[in-house]
């Protein structure tokens, strides 16, 4: 992203970027860099200007005081078609030395090379307190990388990557809520629950939209047809998605990422709490409570199989599915290697049939819309509708038949080793 702007502030659209990693804090400068550069285009009989190779010799300031200083070679594919003649140019600057350079940009060289995947230490896990810090903060974390992406583009990855995040901490939090101040924590997950609802409606638009695609494709029901459906569901989208980004501009998303900042340098441990207990019997007792709730939705469930005790199992799972990933956690710190192994063991199972169960709920959802929107297209899109909805239910009794498979393997004991 390219924006024009003044040397001494940063424009607004950059400045908005970064509004869940400032948080409201003024932004100074920490690093100058200079570049002086060369550009020189090459190609071949077909493409006179393929590529572009630009030659910068970089020089930087940090905090004041002379930084790094190095040359960077760039090349640039700007015929879609011409990458034998990207590959020859890359080929022969690699046999002249050259060599890919590990950092993203030139200010990760200059302020010094991280990993952009790497994830937080878990070395304080076995208590309390740095159990419930990892959480808070790799949670946290996942929701400040996605914010620009959110902002800067209709990325469902970003949207489905953040509200995953913000699922996961309210779990999180409802897990270890037996040492937690409950006072403190309950407000920010209700606080979650809103902004998780915000970003709820805009994925699930998106999975609408990647569905009547696909089903258009088995079906082979021509794409002029399914263009004003497509139209319809592109328009709520837009809606939604400006709904999401109002709420990320205000002071009450703002608050929440503040506070979620807070609680993780400073845990609200309940009184009486041990911040330096050990974390394995407290998240082995969350885990039984949880399981047991999973135990009785999955019995109401096989008493008749209905689109909502379906959607409650798959809820129940998820919470029971999140503590034995604090679980696996917490042994990681502790080096207990078959709790370790029974909770990483579980929580790739239940993974397994909450996706199974998601899928089926997507399904219901796309009937559901199908059904709510056919009465307002025309009659040729409302036709196609019909047809669609004849293959979504057609899908959706077959993903009714798969979940149960997915339970028998869950359902083992030895899997439920860690909440012992």
């Amino acid at each position: 992203m390219n924006v024009d702007g003044a040397a001494e502030n940063p424009p607004a659209e950059l400045q908005t970027l970064v509004t869940a990693m400032v948080r409201g804090a003024e932004l100074e400068p920490i690093a100058e860099l200079r570049t002086e550069r060369c550009r020189q285009r090459a190609g071949d009989d077909l493409w006179s200007d393929a590529v572009e190779i630009t030659d910068d010799r970089v020089t930087s300031r940090v905090e004041g005081r002379p930084g790094p200083a190095f040359r960077q070679i760039e090349v640039e594919l700007l015929e879609h078609d011409a990458q034998d003649v990207m590959d020859l140019v890359v080929d022969a600057l690699r046999d002249a030395g050259l060599r890919s350079s590990p950092d993203a940009s030139k200010l990760r060289r200059v302020l010094g090379s991280t990993s952009a995947g790497s994830t937080r230490e878990l070395d304080d896990a076995g208590s309390m307190r740095g159990l419930a810090a990892t959480s808070i903060g790799r949670s946290l974390d996942r929701i400040v990388r996605a914010d620009p992406w959110i902002r800067l583009a209709d990325d469902v990855e970003a949207v489905h990557a953040c509200r995953k995040a913000v699922r996961r901490l309210r779990s999180d939090l409802r897990t270890l809520r037996k040492v937690l101040d409950a006072e403190l924590t309950e407000p920010l997950r209700d606080e979650l629950k809103w902004f998780g609802g915000l970003l709820g409606e805009v994925r699930d638009l998106h999975v609408l939209r990647e569905q009547i695609v696909e089903l258009a494709d088995d079906a082979a029901v021509p794409r002029a047809e399914v263009d004003p459906i497509v139209a319809e569901l592109d328009a709520q989208l837009a809606i939604e998605r400006g709904h999401l980004l109002s709420a990320m501009a205000g002071d009450r998303y703002l608050a929440l990422i503040s506070r979620t900042t807070e609680f993780e340098h400073h845990v609200p441990l309940r009184l009486g709490t041990d911040a330096d207990d050990p974390t394995e019997g407290a998240v082995a007792t969350a885990g039984r409570r949880a399981w047991k709730k999973v135990d009785r939705a999955r019995r109401r469930a096989d008493r008749g199989a209905s689109p909502e005790r379906l959607h409650t199992l798959r809820k129940k799972l998820k919470r029971a599915r999140a503590a034995a990933q604090l679980a696996k956690d917490a042994a990681d710190a502790t080096g207990t290697k078959q709790r370790r192994k029974s909770a990483k063991k579980f929580a790739r199972a239940a993974g397994s049939l909450k996706d199974q169960l998601g899928d089926l709920h997507d399904a219901d959802v796309l009937v559901a819309w199908l059904d709510e929107h056919a009465r307002s297209l025309e009659p040729d899109a409302a036709y196609c509708a019909g047809r669609l909805r004849e293959h979504a239910v057609q899908r959706r009794h077959e993903l009714g038949a798969e979940w149960r498979a997915a339970w028998d393997d869950l359902d083992r004991r030895r899997r439920r080793r860690w909440m012992r």
